[in-house]
């Protein structure tokens, strides 16, 4: 994406080194533990702690190596339950949200289904949480209620593994049918009001897993996304609540930072001039309010400077400094020229998508033509209307709209082979 006027990029990267002292400052290591709890004065948990801090160093290009990563890695991995999935301090239970965060942290530090036994475990539990349309859920004892973070969660966690692909496939079309039909954006479970957070969330895990960012529920969810964005750059907070059948009557919550979220999903669509747009202004809103000490806060009146909500913004930060493109923000001409080339591409994937309703118009035309055509002629000679250059015309126009709907479809057809072949990590 582009890189922000003026100073702002090198302060981007002065801010991420400040946080990244912080996040070194909240790290605590004891012969009981080793890594961070959910502030700076909080003992060493799993989710939206340990996997968060070793997220936000790796993301700071700190060495997988390095005894401060490898001790909380290992103190992590430790922490798996019988049944394969991982708790956290507040749940005591393995939800599939914690036990996908760790699959995804475990694999940023090089450990995936193929060499880590406890990575394959992990998978093996998250499975066992998805149901048979492809929803999951906290655990394989609430199938019956899914959601969207767990299923989307998942989803990631399974992106970062080899062979399989049939399941993510699976949970990529019910995420699909799992989107708000009218605002086009996500909520924690069909039939909740959507929001910024859980739309983000679905946005950059149907991306990693290989949908093309031109199909049409994608850039619906992307057009959603930034029309929440606020005049100051962010995104509204959001929370979510839930039951499990592995507590009774005891409800849990999370919270999800929405400018954080939705910032890393943005990245996930770098050459469209609105994401830049949007997330120039987010990023620009991060750096503005970043606290003296380096971390972010959560909510404006709440001071708890929380690990995970800081280690999100240094991952989305980094991956916007990874993906912009080497360049200025562009020229006015530069911008409409992208804009252009964007609504290009979407009238293409439109005609690609809508070919058969198109066929099938003009099939119909063809068929009734005969009877609507001396109606026709009549009025237009009424109009002392040149018939015969009208017709000329039309059947021009006809021949070069026919040669589009045939460049369409054999479009179409290499575009879905290309598709299928980024589908398969």
């Amino acid at each position: 994406m582009p890189g922000v006027v003026g100073q702002e990029e090198p302060d981007v990267q002065r801010g991420l080194r400040r946080a990244e002292q912080w996040l070194r400052s909240c790290y605590k290591s004891t012969p009981a533990s080793s890594g961070w709890g959910h502030h700076v004065d909080e003992d060493p948990t799993e989710w939206g702690g340990t996997l968060d801090g070793i997220r936000g160093m790796l993301a700071m290009r700190a060495e997988p190596t390095s005894e401060m990563l490898t001790s909380a890695a290992d103190w992590l991995r430790g922490r798996q339950n019988p049944d394969g999935g991982f708790p956290a301090r507040e749940m005591k239970y393995s939800p599939a949200e914690a036990t996908a965060w760790v699959v995804i942290a475990l694999r940023d530090m090089g450990w995936h289904c193929g060499n880590d036994e406890h990575v394959r475990r992990a998978v093996d539990y998250l499975r066992q949480c998805v149901d048979e349309q492809g929803a999951a859920a906290t655990t394989k004892d609430d199938i019956g209620n899914p959601r969207t973070l767990p299923t989307a969660l998942t989803l990631w966690a399974l992106s970062l593994q080899d062979r399989l692909d049939d399941l993510r496939g699976q949970i990529t079309t019910r995420l699909r049918h799992m989107q708000e039909p009218e605002s086009k954006g996500w909520g924690i479970t069909v039939g909740a009001a959507p929001n910024a957070a859980t739309t983000a969330q679905v946005l950059h895990a149907v991306r990693l897993a290989g949908v093309p960012e031109d199909f049409d529920w994608v850039r619906e969810g992307v057009t959603y996304l930034l029309e929440r964005q606020k005049a100051d750059g962010s995104w509204e907070n959001s929370y979510d609540e839930w039951f499990t059948a592995a507590l009774d009557h005891t409800p849990c919550r999370c919270v999800h930072f929405g400018t954080g979220w939705a910032l890393l999903a943005l990245t996930d669509f770098p050459s469209d001039p609105r994401c830049q747009e949007a997330a120039e202004r987010a990023v620009r809103y991060l750096m503005e309010r970043q606290r003296p000490s380096g971390a972010w806060l959560f909510e404006e009146y709440d001071p708890t400077e929380f690990v995970w909500c800081t280690t999100q913004v240094m991952v989305a930060l980094t991956k916007w400094l990874e993906v912009r493109p080497m360049r200025p923000v562009g020229t006015v001409k530069n911008r409409r020229t992208g804009e252009l080339a964007s609504a290009a591409r979407r009238l293409a994937a439109w005609t690609r998508e809508s070919f058969l309703y198109l066929a099938f118009g003009a099939l119909s035309v063809a068929q009734i033509w005969e009877f609507i055509q001396p109606v026709l002629s009549a009025v237009l000679t009424g109009f002392r209307i040149d018939v015969a250059g009208i017709w000329t015309n039309l059947i021009s126009s006809v021949l070069w709209a026919g040669l589009c709907l045939a460049l369409a479809w054999l479009g179409k057809r290499v575009h879905k082979g290309k598709s299928g072949e980024r589908e398969i990590h």
